[in-house]
C-alpha cells in the first residue's frame, strides 16, 4: 500500500526502551531499496523492475574456523600448566550446567521459570545457561572452555589478537624466552621502542601479557632454564628393563645428603649417605652414614655390600671424583669387579635417585631436625643451632639406628615396579658370583696403598710418623716402599717392598721429656739392634771373597761379625714387629688389655714395670705371633 510500510517490533538492545522496529524491505520505495542494497552488498545491483522482482545476492558463507576437540590438542597448544588452568575454569561451570540440563531434559512444567531462577541464583543469564548446556552436550567438558582457547590456529589473531602481528608476537616471545626471564613491563617497554622503529601496530599491555602466558611450557623451560632442565623435565625418557639381570650382577651407587640435621660431636650436621642398590631386585645391599662422603665411605659401603650379599660383577656410578678415584678403581681391580659410568650430568640414568626420593618421602620427612629438600620446603623459622641448644636434634648414633631399621622396612615392602619385596626378589634370583668373602681377606684387599720413602727408623704417611724396628726395613733407608693401611685403623700399617711384606709400622707419640729411664733405655737398645743387623748384613757380603777383597774391607767385616755374636737379634725383632701370621686380631686384643690395665693403674702417667714383667710381656707376644 502506497505511503505505508510493513514492520514489526522486536525486543532487544538499543532503540526505544529496548524496542527495535524491523521494516520489511518490500514495503520500501524502489529508491530506498536501492540505497539499502548498495550499502549492504559488496557490489551495487542494477534495478530494472519493480521492487518485488529484486533478488538480493547473499555473500558466500565463510568456513567455520577449526576448533580444538580433545584435551590433548588443548595441552599441545597451550602447554600442560596453562591447559590445566583452562580446564579448571571450565570445571567450575560443570555442576551448574548439569543442573540446567536436568531441568531442560527432565519432565515437568514451567521449565523456563526454573531456568530463570537458576540463572538468578548463579548470577548469569538464562541465555548463557542454554548456550553452555548445548555446548556441554555436544563437546563435554571442552564445550565449557572459553572460545578464545579453542581456536586451532596459533594465537587468537582471528578474534581478540588482531593487533598482534606475527612480527610482534615473535618479538614478545623472543624477549620472554631469556634467562633470567624479564618482567612483562620490561617487554612492553621494549616492544614500544621496536614498534616505533618498525612501524608495527602496538597491542595493549594486557595483550602482551596474554601472549607471554600462551608460550608453550616446553619453550619456557628450554629458553629460560636451559638444555639440562629441559632434558630432565620435558624430554621423553627411555625406560630400562632389568628383569634379565642376576642378583648382584650390577649394583648402582651414589651419595645422598639427608634433609635433616643431627647432633654430632656437639655440632649440628647434615649426615650423608653412601649407598649401593641391586638393580635386579631394588634391594639396598650396602650403605654407610657419615658426616662427609668421600672415596673411603664409598669403599665402606661397598665392603658392607660384599660382606652381606657377596661380590658384584659390575658397579654403576656417576662421574663424581670420589667414584672415579684411584682407590675405588684399585679395589674393583683387586676384586675383579667391572665398572661402568652413566652419561655425564644425567643423574636420572641411575635408579638409586628414585630411591633417595622415597627415602625423603617415607623416612626423613618425619624426623626431628628436618630442614626441607628445597628452599621453599624449609620449615618456617628453622634454625638448627637453636634446635641443637634445645636438645631437639637426634644424636648421630640414634639416627643411624633408625636408618638401619628403615632399610629393613624398605627391603621388606612391595616395590611398585617389580611387584614384590626387594628381599624376596633378591632371594629368588640366582647370584652372579655365589659364595661369601672372608672378612680378613677382604679387609686386606680393600686397604689403601701409598708409596712412601723410608727414613731412619720410620716412615711418614699422611703427616704421621710410623716407627718400626724391623731389620729389613732398617736397611731400606732412602728407598721407596709401598704402605698398605686401613683408614679406620690408622695406628698400624703394612710395609711392602718388591712384592714382599716386610712387616708393620706403628704410629706412636715421640718420647716425651722426663719419660722413665726404662722406656728410654728400651728404645735405644732396639735402635742399636737394628744397627747391628745392618752391619751383619754388610759383613755377609764378604763371605767366601776374603782372598780377592782388599784387606781393609775384610777387617771391617770381621769387626762387624764380632759385635753381632751372642745377641738375640731375632728374638728382639719378633717382639717389636707384628707379622701377618693370621693371629693379629688376638695380638691386638691382648695388647689392648695390657694398655687398658696400664691406663687404669696410672692414667696418662708412665707406668713403671719390672724387668720380669717386661720379659713376660715379650714372651706372650711371641707365642701369639706364632
Amino acid at each position: 500500500m502506497a505511503g505505508k510500510m510493513v514492520c514489526k517490533i522486536n525486543d532487544g538492545r538499543g532503540g526505544l526502551n529496548g524496542q527495535v522496529y524491523l521494516v520489511a524491505l518490500e514495503s520500501l520505495p524502489p529508491e530506498a531499496q536501492r540505497r539499502y542494497l548498495e550499502r549492504t552488498l559488496a557490489t551495487s545491483l542494477p534495478i530494472t523492475g519493480p521492487a518485488e522482482e529484486t533478488k538480493a545476492v547473499a555473500p558466500a558463507p565463510s568456513p567455520a574456523p577449526a576448533r580444538i576437540r580433545t584435551v590433548a590438542e588443548l595441552v599441545a597448544k597451550h602447554g600442560r600448566e596453562k591447559a590445566e588452568q583452562i580446564l579448571a575454569q571450565a570445571e567450575k561451570w560443570e555442576p551448574v550446567v548439569k543442573e540446567a540440563l536436568a531441568i531442560i531434559d527432565g519432565r515437568g512444567k514451567d521449565k523456563m521459570s526454573r531456568i530463570n531462577a537458576l540463572a538468578m541464583k548463579r548470577k548469569v543469564s538464562a541465555k548463557t545457561l542454554y548456550r553452555k548446556a548445548g555446548s556441554y552436550k555436544k563437546d563435554g567438558i571442552l564445550g565449557l572452555v572459553d572460545d578464545r582457547y579453542r581456536s586451532c590456529g596459533e594465537g587468537l589473531d582471528g578474534k581478540e589478537r588482531r593487533a598482534v602481528t606475527p612480527e610482534v608476537r615473535n618479538f614478545i616471545r623472543s624477549m620472554a624466552l631469556q634467562y633470567p626471564p624479564p618482567k612483562g613491563s620490561k617487554i612492553y617497554k621494549d616492544l614500544e621502542k621496536a614498534a616505533e622503529i618498525k612501524d608495527w601496530p602496538m597491542p595493549s599491555r594486557a595483550t602482551v601479557y596474554r601472549v607471554i602466558e600462551e608460550i608453550l611450557h616446553s619453550e619456557k623451560v628450554m629458553g629460560q632454564r636451559g638444555d639440562k632442565e629441559y632434558e630432565a623435565t620435558c624430554m621423553p625418557k627411555v625406560k630400562r628393563d632389568y628383569s634379565h639381570l642376576l642378583a648382584m650382577e650390577e649394583i648402582v651407587g651414589d651419595g645422598h645428603p639427608f634433609d635433616l640435621f643431627v647432633e654430632w660431636a656437639g655440632r649440628a650436621v647434615r649426615p650423608q649417605l653412601s649407598a649401593w642398590e641391586d638393580m635386579r631386585s631394588r634391594k639396598i645391599v650396602g650403605w654407610c652414614v657419615t658426616v662427609q662422603c668421600n672415596s673411603e665411605t664409598i669403599g665402606l659401603a661397598l665392603r658392607h655390600a660384599i660382606l652381606t650379599h657377596g661380590l658384584p660383577a659390575r658397579i654403576y656410578t656417576d662421574n663424581g671424583k670420589d667414584y672415579l678415584s684411584k682407590y675405588i678403581k684399585d679395589v674393583c681391580q683387586r676384586l675383579d669387579i667391572r665398572t661402568r659410568e652413566c652419561i655425564p650430568k644425567t643423574p636420572r640414568a641411575k635408579m638409586i635417585e628414585r630411591l633417595f626420593r622415597t627415602v625423603h618421602d617415607q623416612f626423613t620427612l618425619y624426623l626431628p631436625g628436618y630442614c626441607g629438600n628445597k628452599p621453599e620446603n624449609r620449615p618456617p623459622g628453622f634454625n638448627e643451632k637453636k634446635l641443637l641448644e634445645q636438645g631437639k636434634l637426634l644424636p648421630m648414633e640414634e639416627f643411624v639406628e633408625r636408618w638401619a631399621a628403615y632399610v629393613e622396612q624398605y627391603n621388606s615392602q612391595v616395590h611398585s615396579e617389580i611387584k614384590d619385596t626387594p628381599t624376596n626378589a633378591f632371594a629368588n634370583t640366582p647370584h652372579v658370583r655365589p659364595g661369601r668373602v672372608n672378612q680378613a681377606d677382604l679387609d686386606i684387599l680393600m686397604m689403601k696403598r701409598e708409596q712412601v720413602k723410608v727414613n731412619a727408623g720410620y716412615i711418614t704417611l699422611l703427616g704421621r710418623e710410623y716407627w718400626s724396628h724391623n731389620i729389613e726395613l732398617g736397611r731400606l733407608v732412602g728407598e721407596w716402599v709401598q704402605v698398605w693401611y686401613d683408614f679406620n685403623r690408622m695406628g698400624e700399617v703394612l710395609i711392602w717392598y718388591k712384592g714382599k711384606c716386610l712387616g708393620t709400622a706403628v704410629n706412636r707419640k715421640a718420647l716425651e721429656h722426663g719419660e722413665s729411664r726404662a722406656d728410654l733405655t728400651a728404645e735405644l737398645r732396639a735402635n742399636r739392634q737394628v744397627a747391628k743387623a745392618v752391619k751383619r748384613q754388610i759383613a755377609s757380603y764378604t763371605e767366601g771373597l776374603e782372598d780377592v777383597l782388599p784387606e781393609n774391607v775384610v777387617k771391617r767385616s770381621r769387626r762387624a761379625k764380632r759385635n753381632f755374636e751372642g745377641q738375640a737379634v731375632a728374638d728382639t725383632s719378633e717382639a717389636k714387629v707384628m707379622r701377618l701370621t693370621g693371629h693379629e686380631k688376638e695380638t691386638r686384643e691382648a695388647q689392648k688389655v695390657i694398655d687398658s690395665e696400664a691406663a687404669d693403674a696410672g692414667g696418662d702417667a708412665p707406668v713403671k714395670v719390672s724387668r720380669a714383667q717386661r720379659m713376660l710381656m715379650k714372651a706372650g707376644a711371641k707365642v701369639l705371633a706364632r
